[in-house]
């Protein structure tokens, strides 16, 4: 955030941001945190502070994670961890958030002693607290890991086996949550990362195939190389989508690493999607079979054969 242009007053056991220009304001997404589907995030009620907006945040009988973490035992704390990365991800699919307005500092993450249950701290404003979802991924890793590393059993090897999971190229906030990493050991079979399931260690080369879900007449596309463009362009792309004029030129390209793919938005115009996550361009993320990727507004299944 820009210095001086937001700053937070305590109130109580509650908190408020004020900010100094009102224009950076926005109504839409305010609105959108108020939905029964954003439980995941604290209540904000916009009120006037001499005449400028302040957002009040009421923390009801929640406790920051820095305090709740002295109060659970290593079963407990691993569940609040699974559960922080649910509710990341369940962001992530609202559509309408951000990840880039999350203050996820480590006081500022609450949790409700009872149920555990993880409460953001959302602002519905023009600037950004992270530049890119690639700094937000860092920020979360460092502040949980800042908070494990005060308990005094920071080195169980569960925790260990959380931050190798979260820490590994290629792991996205879109991930779903890995609570139950404590039960991996070394000779347990990898985790698939999008459904906290067991997948063969064993795999050998498949063939990664792209089934259209949302066009007129059935695609499908077989990716053939070890960098596979697709896009509108019968020119630029090697596996065409044309359907679409929202598909760009080159939108994506699906790259074979060893015996699986992954897929690479190419700063496509209107965004690429990992099961209902936006893509940093440039980046690779690790496929599957029966993943879902989006390419604007139109979706494809990966087939792995």
């Amino acid at each position: 955030m820009r210095d001086g242009m937001i700053t937070e007053e305590q109130c109580g056991e509650n908190f408020a941001y004020i900010l100094e220009d009102k224009t950076d304001f926005l109504i839409t997404e305010y609105k959108m945190m108020h939905g029964q589907e954003a439980d995941f995030l604290l209540k904000c009620v916009k009120m006037l502070y001499n005449g400028k907006t302040e957002l009040y945040y009421d923390t009801k009988s929640c406790l920051p994670l820095a305090i709740q973490s002295g109060a659970e035992d290593t079963e407990g704390m691993l569940s609040v961890l699974g559960n922080i990365l649910h509710e990341v991800r369940r962001v992530t699919e609202n559509g309408f958030l951000s990840l880039l307005k999350l203050d996820i500092s480590a006081d500022k993450i609450w949790v409700d002693p009872a149920t555990r249950k993880i409460r953001f701290v959302y602002l519905p404003v023009a600037e950004r607290l992270h530049k890119d979802v690639v700094e937000f991924e860092e920020h979360l890793r460092g502040e949980l890991k800042k908070t494990v590393e005060k308990r005094s059993d920071k080195d169980d090897k569960r925790f260990a086996d959380f931050f190798q999971i979260i820490g590994r190229p290629g792991y996205s906030s879109e991930d779903s949550d890995v609570e139950k990493c404590g039960s991996v050991d070394e000779t347990s079979t990898p985790y698939s990362l999008n459904r906290n399931e067991k997948v063969s260690s064993q795999r050998g080369d498949q063939t990664c195939t792209l089934v259209s879900l949302t066009a007129g007449s059935p695609i499908r596309l077989t990716v053939t190389k070890q960098e596979y463009v697709i896009g509108k362009s019968t020119e630029q792309a090697d596996g065409v989508a044309g359907f679409s004029k929202m598909i760009s030129r080159r939108h994506c390209k699906i790259v074979k690493r060893g015996s699986g793919y992954a897929v690479v938005d190419l700063n496509s115009s209107n965004g690429t999607y990992l099961n209902g996550m936006q893509l940093f361009p440039g980046r690779e993320y690790p496929v599957k079979n029966g993943d879902i990727i989006r390419m604007a507004i139109s979706d494809f299944q990966i087939v792995m054969e």
